[in-house]
């Protein structure tokens, strides 16, 4: 990417680490660059260069505060939740859930305890 294509709270798939991630830009850093935040580890990372930037994040299919109905497992884990977050990445688009009704998927939490879900996982909930 180019320097002018790069914007303060804009997310964008960076390379860290030799692993393509999701960052959200967090300001611009006093010794050139951006200051980041890994969207997947929660890290503070420093830009030095857009050249890291490959792509903005798409915009999510779902927007985040949606109530969302969750099947995991082929449907034996169901649950409802509210979309809190979400990323893109070459595999597809995952969101983060927490879960207000039904089975709590303790199963598929990271081990931070949240509940991040593929979008093929979720459905839109009618208002």
């Amino acid at each position: 990417m180019k320097k002018n294509e790069i914007t303060i709270g804009g997310k964008y798939v960076c390379k860290v680490s030799g692993k393509l991630v999701p960052v959200q830009i967090t300001c611009a850093s006093p010794y050139g660059g951006w200051d980041a935040v890994n969207m997947q580890t929660k890290r503070s990372i420093r830009i030095r260069s857009a050249a890291r930037l490959r792509r903005r994040v798409d915009r999510a299919a779902i927007a985040v505060g949606a109530r969302v109905a969750i099947s995991i497992d082929q449907g034996l884990q169901k649950a409802d939740g509210v979309v809190r977050d979400f990323y893109s990445d070459d595999a597809g688009t995952y969101y983060r859930v927490d879960v207000t009704n039904g089975d709590l998927c303790n199963d598929h939490r990271a081990a931070d305890g949240e509940l991040w879900v593929c979008q093929f996982e979720i459905k839109p909930l009618p208002a």
